[in-house]
């Protein structure tokens, strides 16, 4: 005899999962392996409740009836100069694989600051000092000096 899903059968229970989400980030070590450790917690409800608004049909038809069209766009839109943006993932990596040629030209003192690495100088690209260890000096934006003609305007 063939059994079907209607024969008496073991249940299975799951459990429902984790209220807090575990969050992990990585960096590299001394030897260049990727070690993961705990960033943070994610309470999982307070997350998903953090975004009810956004998804709340009345405030989204007050938007839409104060004159935000986009409230019912299915994409929000984006504005931004992306011409020389990569189309594909292969134009992203041969990008980034130029980069990486460019960085390995610079002369090794300036290599040195960034430990001979590229992912090193990529992620230091956002430091306050890093046009400083490329040996670019920046000059201090001057503050605008008041004319005697624009002083004559702000008293008439």
């Amino acid at each position: 005899m063939f059994r079907t899903q209607y024969d008496p059968h073991d249940r299975i229970h799951a459990e429902p999962g984790q209220r807090e989400h575990i969050r992990y980030g990585g960096h590299y070590d001394e030897k260049g392996r990727v070690v993961l450790d705990e960033i943070g917690r994610i309470d999982t409800y307070a997350e998903i409740q953090s975004h009810a608004e956004s998804v709340d049909i009345h405030v989204l038809m007050e938007r839409y009836a104060r004159g935000d069209v986009d409230a019912l766009s299915k994409a929000q839109g984006f504005y931004g100069d992306v011409l020389d943006f990569p189309k594909t993932y292969a134009e992203a990596l041969n990008h980034m694989n130029e980069m990486e040629r460019q960085f390995m030209a610079l002369p090794v003192e300036i290599r040195e600051k960034f430990g001979h690495s590229f992912t090193e100088f990529l992620a230091s690209s956002n430091e306050p000092d890093f046009l400083d260890k490329l040996g670019i000096k920046r000059e201090p934006e001057p503050t605008p000096q008041p004319t005697p003609e624009s002083a004559k305007e702000v008293t008439e």
